[in-house]
């Protein structure tokens, strides 16, 4: 059973996605809080930084609800697996997974970064099935897969800190 303060997260989280109101979640966050997205190559601080991000979120959706499939905690932190359903704000649907971690000092979330298949959110022309671009590939020419304009860098497997010592001793 997920914590009181990762519970909180969880339902205000879903609640604001229906709201669209995001304060209660800001109110979430430390002062001094920082959120982090690799895929929008954004990181926002504070609490202003935290409205930010959650207005940036919604503002891509005409609809949006968040479902929690898998939650680990240890000693302040939480990794919550989850699957969003909806709809973009074109009203093109969609349907994502992504794992968000969050770093906790008592009920307050100090850290958020959140990693998800940023291919759902491509243009529909712009996917290919097995989630590949369309021209990645052995039809890309030569076999060298191409990147998709405006995508972050590959550079490697994502590293968390801190995480390591977590993993050795069971707690992941």
């Amino acid at each position: 059973m997920p914590s009181r303060a990762t519970e909180e997260f969880m339902r205000t989280l879903q609640r604001i996605e229906q709201s669209r109101d995001v304060g209660p979640l800001v109110e979430m966050f430390a002062d001094d809080a920082e959120l982090a997205s690799p895929e929008r190559d954004a990181t926002r601080r504070g609490r202003d930084g935290a409205r930010t991000f959650w207005e940036e979120y919604l503002s891509a959706f005409s609809r949006v609800q968040s479902t929690f499939t898998r939650v680990r905690e240890g000693d302040g932190f939480a990794v919550l697996e989850w699957v969003s359903d909806g709809a973009l704000a074109n009203n093109d649907p969609i349907r994502y997974p992504g794992v968000s971690i969050l770093e906790l000092e008592g009920d307050r979330v100090t850290r958020f970064s959140t990693y998800y298949d940023s291919a759902a959110f491509l243009p529909q022309g712009a996917k290919r099935a097995g989630g590949r671009p369309a021209g990645s590939g052995s039809d890309a020419g030569e076999g060298k897969q191409q990147e998709w304009e405006g995508a972050p860098p590959r550079t490697g497997s994502p590293r968390v800190e801190g995480m390591e010592s977590k993993k050795d001793s069971g707690m992941l």
